[in-house]
């Protein structure tokens, strides 16, 4: 038992020394502003559907009035649509 904890302890070192390795040695060949430009829309993104699941969190507990499932997708969807848009106009 504590020989396996051992040899998975040090499996998962070197394991980890290696995907590090080859993340730095894969991150050189990448355009860091074109990276960011899209992970920070994928953040935006994340952001605007967590605004969205609170807004439904707060219809379910009546603390704002509730519309229809089906116009709140909609508004949701077309919120992220814009902020996209927007960010997208700015960055380029």
């Amino acid at each position: 038992s504590k020989d396996n904890n051992m040899i998975g302890a040090l499996a998962g070192i070197a394991a980890a020394i290696l995907l590090g390795y080859l993340i730095f040695v894969g991150s050189m060949k990448i355009n860091v502003k074109k990276f960011f430009n899209i992970t920070s829309i994928v953040l935006i993104l994340f952001g605007a559907q967590l605004v969205a699941n609170s807004a439904h969190e707060f219809q379910e507990a009546g603390l704002i009035e509730e519309i229809s499932p089906l116009l709140s997708a909609i508004i949701s969807y077309a919120i992220y649509f814009a902020v996209v848009l927007i960010l997208w106009k700015r960055k380029t």
